[in-house]
């Protein structure tokens, strides 16, 4: 790239820039870059640390009523759902923080953008399961809470009667935040892409 086609360049991303240097440019393009990425770790740290704690709560809880076939059934089905998870969001997480010196940021982008690139199509396929899961939760807990058997939870209607209004309320929840997720995500992973076509087109 000329000087002068960074200049421009980054004059797009952050028109308060002085003139500076091809390789300064260079930086500062990587730099701002990289703060986009961390966003996307940051939210990928607090997934593993929420999977880990459903963990945690999965396990123990099971282990402390074996006597309750359904009960750790349920359980066992959310925790290998959430291993699941946790090992995706790991792997997530080692793909985008290694940092590669040595790449021409343009090569830098491109993988980083070909990751991040799989992840909506996941986020659609959970609008599917989120009423399942957020059911199968719910009902571990209050099985829990409540120190009765699963069945005995499912029988009784006072309780069945107060879970449906909270599930409701949680299912919205859920909902609200997946969609803010997604356009806080959409919106980071367009700037992106962006860069990375106006870094190949004055290449």
């Amino acid at each position: 790239m000329e000087d002068y086609e960074l200049q421009t360049l980054w004059k797009s991303v952050d028109t308060n820039i002085h003139q500076k240097s091809k390789t300064e440019l260079e930086l500062l393009l990587r730099s701002k870059s990289k703060d986009v990425v961390n966003k996307f770790l940051a939210f990928t740290i607090r997934s593993i640390v929420a999977s880990i704690i459903c963990l945690l709560y999965l396990g123990c809880s099971a282990v402390a009523r074996l006597d309750d076939t359904i009960f750790v059934l349920n359980n066992a089905f959310l925790w290998v759902l959430c291993m699941l998870a946790l090992i995706a969001r790991f792997r997530y997480w080692q793909l985008l923080s290694d940092d590669y010196h040595y790449q021409p940021l343009k090569d830098w982008l491109e993988f980083r953008i070909k990751i991040l690139s799989y992840w909506p199509s996941s986020t659609y396929r959970s609008y599917y399961v989120i009423p399942f899961l957020n059911a199968s939760l719910g009902l571990s807990l209050i099985v829990f809470i409540h120190n009765m058997p699963f069945i005995e939870v499912l029988k009784s209607k006072p309780i069945m009667i107060s879970f449906i209004p909270s599930y409701l309320f949680g299912l919205v929840i859920c909902y609200v935040l997946l969609q803010r997720i997604a356009r806080k995500f959409n919106r980071n992973l367009m700037f992106l892409k962006d860069l990375h076509r106006r870094i190949t087109s004055v290449q």
